[in-house]
């Protein structure tokens, strides 16, 4: 499923950002965004740069191989970030 040899190791993958899919807006027919690694639709999508800086996009169904990287913890904290965003961005609906 992942093609390694065109994206690298681990090592070599750098966080880009994240993204909320469902808010992405476009005149064309909605696609759905799927994790590189495992191939699940996902939502909150986390873009990474390989090893020629080509972004790939994982969700957080996939963050385990970083585990112990600095590309984890940036990963983690773009997680809460999407979490707390969509709880304020519910709240303000029931208001």
């Amino acid at each position: 499923m992942f093609d390694w040899e065109q994206h690298g190791t681990i090592e070599t993958h750098h966080y880009r950002g994240y993204y909320d899919a469902q808010l992405v807006s476009t005149s064309l027919p909605r696609r759905m965004t799927t994790c590189a690694f495992c191939g699940r639709t996902i939502r909150y999508c986390y873009a990474l740069h390989d090893q020629h800086e080509k972004t790939f996009v994982i969700g957080s169904c996939d963050f385990h191989p970083y585990e112990d990287t600095k590309t984890y913890e940036y990963l983690k904290a773009a997680q809460l970030l999407q979490e707390g965003i969509d709880s304020t961005r519910e709240e303000k609906a029931k208001c």
